[in-house]
């Protein structure tokens, strides 16, 4: 489907579980999922946030649970530690850094990365695809493209359905 951005893939999402608690990180789990930039990892907020109030060391709170590494200090180490990973093509870092641009006032380079994401079939990078075209921000705006983006992120993304019924 040239033109077309990628259908949600499926695959593996059921699966994909917290690496603290084990419990599934499904596509429709009401807590918030954080991933590391250090190891890829995904786990539940709530998870962090336990593990930050827990009896760990202030040492231990800030090294990675599942690499050891040092969680970054700051963008430029956030960046540092993303960049191998959007080397190798994985969706979830090039959506991260693709945030990080915007932030940062780049959206040219944040579209992007989520055009890359987004032909993975990476969600959220499909739904910040869709916003960058129904606002126009850094693209021509295009209801159009804004609408097959939502729908491509579909269930993957809970925002991508209220926004695609707005521009239909």
């Amino acid at each position: 489907m040239a033109g077309q951005p990628a259908r949600r893939s499926m695959q593996g999402m059921d699966t994909e579980e917290c690496s603290l608690c084990k419990d599934s990180l499904h596509r429709f789990c009401r807590s918030a999922v954080l991933r590391t930039t250090c190891c890829g990892k995904a786990l539940h907020q709530t998870c962090r946030d336990n593990v930050l109030t827990s009896s760990m060391t202030d040492h231990q709170k800030r090294r990675c649970i599942m690499c050891r590494s040092v969680y970054p200090m700051s963008e430029e180490e956030s960046v540092a530690q993303l960049r191998p990973w959007v080397e190798k093509g994985k969706a979830w870092a090039q959506n991260m850094l693709g945030g990080m641009y915007v932030r940062g006032g780049n959206l040219r380079q944040a579209r992007q990365l989520w055009e890359l994401a987004a032909r993975q079939g990476h969600a959220n990078a499909q739904y910040n695809l869709g916003c960058m075209h129904e606002r126009g921000h850094g693209v021509v705006r295009s209801f159009e493209k804004a609408s097959d983006y939502y729908q491509a992120a579909g269930a993957g993304a809970a925002q991508a359905r209220c926004m695609l019924h707005a521009t239909l």
